[in-house]
């Protein structure tokens, strides 16, 4: 099942940009649980520091999409600098075809 989703990336003082689209899980997770991005296809490289784990923080209880989809928010990707928030927004857009926006400084 494709489910929509949405992950902020942040450092301690500002909230770097969103991350959004779609993914396909073996099965819609719940809220707390974590789901993996196993690895990026071939041809990107995995990026270090990432572990690639994201924590589902909240998933309604209803449809949310426009087509009676699931969307899914997942805790915010916090990250050291502006510069490896970005590189990890990055790899999401490049490795699993999401949609990366950054906000500007």
């Amino acid at each position: 099942m494709t489910v929509s989703i949405g992950v902020s990336a942040f450092i301690a003082d500002a909230t770097i940009g969103m991350v959004s689209g779609e993914l396909d899980p073996a099965a819609v997770p719940q809220a707390g649980n974590i789901v993996c991005l196993s690895g990026p296809p071939a041809g990107v490289e995995r990026l270090g520091g990432f572990s690639g784990h994201l924590t589902v923080k909240y998933l309604p209880l209803r449809s949310a999409t426009e087509d009676g989809g699931v969307m899914i928010t997942f805790e915010g990707i916090c990250a050291d600098s502006r510069e490896t928030a970005l590189e990890i927004m990055l790899y999401l857009e490049r490795g699993f075809g999401l949609f990366a926006d950054a906000f500007e400084a």
